[in-house]
């Protein structure tokens, strides 16, 4: 170690080594990045700039997509939990009847499911009224269901479906039977 500090650390920290050759003898190897594929039969971006004549990454949208939807989904679910817990408490001690209410969808390709959310009107509310048609100040909205309603935490199961593969986060949302015969 004959070699001042200084000198040690920059050739420590110079990016390259010492390394023999195919022949044997030594020479100097820069520290860059291993050979890359061959990507030249990979469609180019067009147009300029940093990315023109770079070839396109090719990704599964769904695969992606799917994957975007399980993470978040799930992690929102773990972190609303204790929210979600207290709101189907508070449901159940204001009105008779379950915290969840389902109702059927129709979702991709026509497939139908039940969707979840938590129950913001009396039980049994379909039947009353103006059935699934519901207006600003309906009386059969409960004062926890206009708190959840306006709070948007009664959509919240709605996760449970997308982890279902029934929805996704970012789409269009699925509709009712009867007016999905209307747009189709």
């Amino acid at each position: 170690h004959g070699l001042r500090p200084k000198a040690r650390a920059e050739r420590r920290f110079s990016g390259a080594a010492r390394s023999p050759d195919r022949a044997g003898s030594p020479h100097l190897m820069s520290m860059t990045a291993p050979p890359r594929a061959d990507l030249s039969h990979l469609p180019t971006s067009p147009g300029v700039g940093p990315a023109a004549g770079r070839p396109i990454p090719v990704v599964h949208a769904g695969r992606l997509t799917r994957a975007f939807d399980v993470v978040l989904a799930a992690t929102l679910l773990l972190v609303t939990a204790p929210i979600l817990a207290a709101a189907a408490f508070a449901v159940t001690r204001e009105s008779k009847g379950g915290a969840f209410f389902r109702q059927r969808r129709v979702g991709l390709r026509g497939r139908e499911f039940d969707v979840i959310k938590l129950r913001t009107m009396v039980q049994g509310a379909e039947q009353m009224g103006a059935g699934l048609a519901v207006d600003v100040g309906d009386s059969r909205i409960t004062r926890v269901g206009n708190f959840l309603r306006r709070t948007t935490i009664d959509e919240h199961p709605n996760l449970v479906n997308v982890l279902r593969r029934e929805m996704a986060i970012a789409g269009p949302r699925p509709t009712v039977p009867s007016q999905a015969g209307d747009s189709t």
